[in-house]
């Protein structure tokens, strides 16, 4: 195991998000004005604020994690509470009121819209999912005007069918209590974090219009057949053969002169995605792998950084990924390269982007690699705030393999429809490096580069992975492959 990644495993502790409301006994405003990010305040007999102890914290988690774990239909809150605690980012909770944590149905119509979510929001989304006074007052409940088994929240079963209705009343399932707290599943999401509730607002356009790239990605249109579908029958990569693939950076900016991505930062990103793409990082075996090492082959890929461009637009480094065309400006002439685009002051909560070679043309702006710039290699050294997690360079490797052909390995969920036989199904993606068996018993496929555990955990991609990435660039980003094809 390298050193730096055994550090990066104690991970970075992050204080609570929890609001400390002081004084605020009397309130009882749950939702502020975007009506979703609750306050949180837990008050004894005399209106005085409360600290719960490490220990009764512990326990409270434990005891959630023991409800979450017994119903099936939450098994992606279960994971995702269990990485906050991993991280030291799971919220502190009162010793009583309501927690309101979606199902695997609301986690499923999430991730159609907020696709590549950056994992340390989930803590205000935990934080903002409890209610210490459960909306009781009447001021509370005209405020709501949900009925009674209902709540304020994100209404994803209107949205997957029919994109419209962001917010309103959702259906709640009370699944059991822990230490005193009164555990729901709700419908939707309740209290998302304030970069996701924003950008869901946006590309939606009040729930009636969805960007092209979120529509193209969630509804499945196709303006061109996949001319890869054959799984493990996709031919063999010729040995003698090599793609060195001329890559792009465009970093956006707020100023220029302050622009925290230099060029010797993305010199190094580009050398660590070649670590990747031939095979050669560092495999971190867990107890779970057994004596057998991830799948982590040589995919005959290389990438040559042709152009390093520092650009002064502070709403492309803000919302490019809420309005990707801020983005695809800057990718008008990409035809035959791969472009990644950099935002550096990112609003949206999102950790990446890319458009499948399958859905759109080659020539198309939209085939581009849009990446938060907390999750660039080493970016830790510059902006020390950013989670460690994910500033070992490998989002950019996820990234670019949507570009380059590649799916999700839980693209379809148990259905296994990533487009290759050789990585073992995911019902949801995986925030933590644990042995997760969500499917049909195998081990969920967390060092796969297509997966979301943190960069310490993910290491390869599998052989039919690489071959997926010849055919779907030889046939559909053909003028990339007759630039790129050189003898060995």
């Amino acid at each position: 195991m390298r050193c730096d990644r055994a550090a990066k495993r104690g991970w970075l502790w992050a204080p609570s998000l929890c609001t400390v409301a002081c004084g605020l006994a009397s309130r009882d405003d749950r939702y502020e004005s975007d009506g979703l990010s609750m306050l949180q305040v837990h008050v004894d007999g005399n209106s005085t604020p409360t600290q719960t102890t490490r220990q009764e914290l512990s326990q409270t988690h434990s005891d959630i994690v023991r409800v979450l774990s017994s119903s099936s239909g939450m098994s992606h809150s279960y994971h995702i509470l269990q990485y906050l605690i991993s991280t030291g980012r799971a919220p502190e909770l009162g010793r009583d009121g309501c927690l309101y944590l979606p199902s695997n149905d609301a986690w499923t119509a999430f991730y159609q819209i907020v696709e590549h979510p950056y994992p340390p929001l989930f803590a205000e989304l935990f934080d903002n999912a409890y209610d210490a006074v459960c909306s009781k007052s009447r001021s509370q409940q005209m405020r709501n005007a949900c009925p009674e088994g209902h709540v304020r929240g994100n209404q994803w079963n209107m949205m997957a069918q029919a994109w419209e209705g962001l917010s309103g009343c959702v259906g709640v399932k009370h699944k059991g209590n822990a230490s005193g707290i009164r555990v729901f599943e709700t419908e939707g999401h309740v209290g998302l974090p304030r970069k996701w509730q924003a950008h869901i607002n946006a590309i939606t356009d009040n729930g009636r219009h969805m960007n092209q790239i979120m529509r193209r990605r969630t509804m499945r249109e196709r303006e061109k057949p996949d001319l890869c579908l054959q799984k493990d029958k996709l031919p063999e990569v010729p040995a003698d053969k090599k793609l060195v693939i001329q890559t792009r950076f465009m970093i956006c900016c707020v100023d220029v002169e302050s622009c925290p991505v230099d060029r010797a930062m993305i010199e190094d990103q580009v050398s660590w995605m070649n670590t990747g793409y031939s095979g050669q990082q560092p495999v971190q075996r867990e107890s779970f792998d057994g004596t057998t090492d991830p799948p982590h082959v040589d995919t005959q890929l290389q990438f040559e950084l042709i152009n390093f461009t520092l650009i002064g637009d502070a709403p492309c480094a803000r919302k490019m990924f809420t309005d990707n065309s801020l983005a695809f400006q800057y990718n008008q002439d990409g035809l035959g390269f791969l472009t990644y685009i950099i935002a550096t002051d990112d609003q949206s909560g999102i950790l990446g982007m890319a458009e499948f070679p399958t859905t759109v043309p080659e020539s198309s702006d939209s085939l581009s690699v849009l990446i938060n710039m907390n999750a660039l290699r080493g970016i830790s050294k510059k902006v020390p705030q950013v989670d460690l997690s994910y500033d070992e360079g490998d989002t950019c490797i996820h990234e670019g393999g949507h570009s380059l052909g590649l799916y999700h390995t839980f693209e379809g969920g148990c259905s296994d429809d990533d487009k290759v036989g050789d990585t073992n199904p995911e019902q949801f993606p995986s925030f933590a490096c644990k042995d997760a068996r969500s499917c049909d018993g195998s081990s969920d496929p967390v060092h796969n580069f297509m997966d979301y555990a943190p960069d310490s955990c993910m290491s390869g991609f599998t052989e039919q992975q690489k071959r997926r990435f010849w055919c779907a660039i030889e046939h559909h980003r053909p003028e990339m492959y007759k630039q790129s094809l050189r003898s060995m």
